[in-house]
């Protein structure tokens, strides 16, 4: 996996960086250009993103103990 970082054009040392990486099957199939969609999907949350909780992870976590 490769990465590219750079930094915003603002100059406050922010920093942004784009994964590049090629996911392929075990037959060689890539999922380029193609959409994985979730089996269930979770809206983020602004508001628990405020509290420092990230609504999304503490469904997974949930679903899987539940399992």
């Amino acid at each position: 996996m490769t990465y590219w970082i750079g930094t915003a054009a603002d100059g406050h040392g922010y920093m942004t960086i784009f994964p590049r990486a090629a996911y392929n099957t075990r037959k060689s199939r890539t999922f380029d250009g193609q959409s994985i969609v979730a089996d269930y999907q979770v809206p983020w949350s602004f508001d628990a993103h405020g509290l420092g909780r990230d609504n999304q992870l503490d469904v997974a976590i949930r679903m899987l103990s539940e399992s």
